[in-house]
């Protein structure tokens, strides 16, 4: 009965995904993701955020964007390759999930994780859209797998990464950063907090350079 119902979980799953990936090749562009293009594009241009023109987030993101334009050789297909990488992002956000539940559950409900995060009505059109959320919501996730893995060095690197790409995320890694203090804390194992922090510094300390 279980196997039945891990496959009818993977049958939904695949059917989802491939909706999703239809839709981000047809739904109409918002103008947040023109903003984003063309900010890429300036980069892509050799002009520097902040300085030569308009920019409001850490520019990661920006250079996750700006080799598209390389590869659409200047045509608009670009804007396609922009949805593809940020479904690619939903993907490999999904994997994580995966493997994350997996790690402190089982593998039934890890399928199902990832089914009802596929499912969500209320994101459902953002995940595919060319914007900073996805991106940075996939490295949240994979900070949060090292979390779990106690590998703390790279949960901290990820996590601090997420936060760079998209600073509204910054709470979430308040609640990581909590839960590894307390546990330093707690099973006096402060090498551990040490690490997280390490691995946080380094990709703030590119920005501020």
């Amino acid at each position: 009965m279980k196997r039945i119902i891990v496959i009818l979980e993977i049958v939904i799953l695949a059917i989802l995904l491939f909706w999703r990936f239809r839709l981000g090749l047809t739904k109409l562009f918002d103008i947040d993701e023109f903003a984003h293009l063309h900010w890429a594009y300036n980069l892509f241009s050799g002009k520097n955020p902040y300085t030569d023109f308009f920019y409001f987030l850490p520019p990661f993101f920006l250079y996750i964007l700006s080799p598209l334009f390389l590869l659409a050789k200047g045509s608009i297909a670009v804007l396609l390759y922009g949805r593809v990488v940020m479904f690619m992002a939903f993907l490999l956000t999904g994997v994580f999930l995966y493997f994350t539940v997996k790690k402190i559950r089982n593998n039934q409900t890890a399928i199902l994780t990832v089914l009802i995060f596929s499912f969500l009505p209320i994101p459902l059109d953002k995940w595919i859209e060319i914007r900073p959320d996805p991106v940075g919501t996939l490295f949240m996730v994979v900070g949060m797998y090292f979390l779990v893995s106690n590998r703390y060095f790279l949960s901290g690197l990820f996590y601090s990464l997420a936060v760079l790409i998209l600073p509204k995320l910054v709470l979430y890694v308040a609640v990581a950063f909590f839960i590894v203090f307390a546990f330093s804390v707690i099973y006096k194992k402060s090498r551990a907090f040490y690490a997280f922090i390490l691995g946080g510094i380094i990709p703030a300390a590119t920005v501020v350079f």
